[in-house]
């Protein structure tokens, strides 16, 4: 599960790390010797922080699922698209008259309101890539959150959903 923190020190520019699941509690039980083993940082940085760069007893299982899920992968139009060439499933959340009225072809229709009661049809794409759109991102945020919830590890929110989809003159079909 892919998840951006901003990192202080040794990052580079961008500022930006991205974790799994695993490295995610690890980061949350090590604190800045994580940084540190893992070449983002220097002995010095943990001694100059407060207790050396992590908290005492931190655990990773008492920070809430809604607080993980805002690590979800947000993708653009590009790297989306990118992910579907490579054969990543389209999962498409909005409901039956949204799809009707176009949708990115290929994709896959399970309106977020049923996603939890047909999860069974996606279980062959556990180990796949995942792209979900709605219209703006916002209801695939939360289905991006529920199929990690459900073991889906891939699983990639479209930024600005078909919006976005549309606005980059991306195909899309009623068919």
């Amino acid at each position: 599960m892919p998840i951006s923190f901003n990192g202080a020190a040794g990052v580079g520019s961008t500022g930006f790390v991205k974790l799994n699941q695993a490295q995610f509690k690890e980061v949350i039980q090590e604190g800045a010797l994580w940084c540190v083993k893992n070449g983002y940082g220097w002995d010095e940085d943990v001694q100059r922080t407060e207790e050396n760069g992590r908290i005492a007893g931190a655990d990773p299982d008492k920070i809430s699922q809604r607080a993980i899920s805002r690590g979800i992968n947000q993708l653009g139009t590009l790297e989306a698209t990118r992910l579907i060439n490579e054969d990543a499933l389209v999962l498409d959340v909005r409901e039956d008259k949204e799809w009707a009225a176009g949708h990115i072809p290929n994709a896959r229709h399970i309106p977020l309101g049923a996603l939890s009661s047909r999860l069974n049809e996606l279980e062959k794409f556990k180990g796949k890539p995942i792209v979900v759109n709605c219209r703006s991102g916002h209801r695939s945020n939360r289905a991006c959150a529920m199929l990690k919830k459900s073991g889906f590890e891939n699983v990639h929110n479209l930024a600005g959903g078909i919006i976005a989809w549309e606005k980059a003159s991306l195909p899309i079909t009623t068919k």
